[in-house]
């Protein structure tokens, strides 16, 4: 099975293997971290992705960046965390889906017009997103958008500028699942 985007992207992010966002989406909402697991290869090292929730209840947390590496999550999902012990603020499971997704495009290998070609399709459609270093871009599709023109276009823009994409609409699980 070849890597995933994220596999690569996280390794050449950040060796030790915590993903996290310096410009969150709704930063202004946000008021607590959260962790939630990236899954790894056997024998690999843990890796995670800090997330910025909205805490909405005692363990319940709304999500409010754009996740870069946790399949499963996408931004204004709600999710159970812990409080309290070794798992506190660890994220365990979804509990309500907002219905957004995730496209992540991976631009080390593209070609030198990919980002600005890119982000003019990100702007044209109003689309959020994030940026981490060297090359990651995590995009909010909202709900009614699926299978938009905007998908169509990364997609093509993907193929034509030399850059992977994926979906990060996989399903969620801890380590407690694997």
């Amino acid at each position: 099975m070849a890597p995933r985007l994220v596999d690569s992207a996280v390794n050449a992010i950040n060796p030790e293997q915590i993903v996290v966002h310096d410009r969150p989406t709704d930063r202004e909402g946000s008021n607590t971290i959260l962790r939630a697991d990236i899954p790894s290869v056997a024998g690999e090292a843990a890796r995670y992705e800090q997330l910025w929730p909205a805490q909405e209840g005692p363990t319940e947390f709304r999500i409010t960046c754009i996740p870069f590496a946790t399949y499963g999550l996408a931004f204004g999902d709600h999710v159970e965390a812990d409080e309290e012990g070794p798992l506190a603020f660890q994220v365990k499971r979804v509990t309500k889906r907002s219905g957004h997704l995730v496209i992540r495009a991976w631009l080390a290998n593209a070609n030198a017009e990919a980002w600005d070609k890119l982000n003019l399709v990100i702007d044209k459609h109003g689309l959020s997103h994030e940026f981490r270093e060297p090359a990651l871009v995590a995009i909010d599709i909202p709900p009614d958008d699926h299978g938009s023109q905007a998908e169509i276009e990364i997609a093509e823009l993907a193929a034509d500028a030399g850059f992977e994409i994926e979906r990060g609409d996989e399903p969620f699980a801890s380590a407690a699942d694997i």
